[in-house]
C-alpha cells in the first residue's frame, strides 16, 4: 500500500508505504517509489517530499 498526501501552500508531499517484513531487503519499495517521486517532482512540481521509516528496518532509512 502506498499513501501520498500533498499540502498546497508549500508544495510538500508526504509519502508512506508498507511492505510485509518477509519482503524487506528485496528492493520492492525502491522500485515502487522511484516513479512516484519522479512524478511528484516533475509533474506536480513539489518542493519537498517527506517519508518515514520503521526503526526496525534500517534498509528503509
Amino acid at each position: 500500500m502506498i499513501n501520498i498526501s500533498i499540502t498546497g501552500a508549500h508544495l510538500r508531499g508526504k509519502l508512506g508505504y508498507w511492505i510485509g517484513k518477509t519482503f524487506w531487503g528485496k528492493g520492492y519499495g525502491t522500485e515502487a517509489v522511484k516513479p512516484i517521486i519522479e512524478y511528484e517532482f516533475e509533474k506536480l512540481e513539489l518542493n519537498r517530499i517527506y517519508a518515514g521509516a520503521l526503526t526496525s528496518n534500517p534498509g528503509s532509512w
